[in-house]
C-alpha cells in the first residue's frame, strides 16, 4: 500500500515522500549528509524517471534518471555557469 513518510537510511541519508513496502517509490526527496539533494521519481528505492539533483558545490542536473544516475535527456549546470545539455549515459555526458 502506498503512503507518504520519512525514512532515515544509511549514513544519515534522509528520504521524504511516497513509499511502498518501506522503500522510496513514487515522488520523493533524498538528502545526503554531505548536502546532495535529489528530488524526483523513485522505483523500488532507486532514482528513476524525471528529477533534479543539486550538489553542495552548486552543480545542478535536471532531467532523466535510471538506476540512480543520469541517463537520457538532461541538463547539467556547473557552478562556473557552463552547461552540458543533451544525452547522458551512466552519469556521463555523451553529447547533443
Amino acid at each position: 500500500m502506498e503512503k507518504k513518510g520519512k525514512l532515515t537510511l544509511s549514513e544519515g541519508t534522509i528520504y521524504e515522500g511516497e513509499l511502498i513496502n518501506g522503500k522510496p517509490h513514487g515522488r520523493g526527496k533524498m538528502t545526503w549528509i554531505d548536502g546532495m539533494v535529489y528530488v524526483g521519481g523513485f522505483i523500488d528505492g532507486i532514482a528513476n524517471g524525471k528529477g533534479k539533483c543539486t550538489s553542495p558545490n552548486g552543480m545542478v542536473y535536471q532531467g532523466n534518471f535510471a538506476n540512480n544516475t543520469f541517463n537520457g535527456k538532461g541538463k547539467m549546470t556547473y557552478p562556473n555557469g557552463n552547461i552540458d545539455e543533451g544525452n547522458w549515459k551512466d552519469g556521463k555526458f555523451v553529447g547533443k
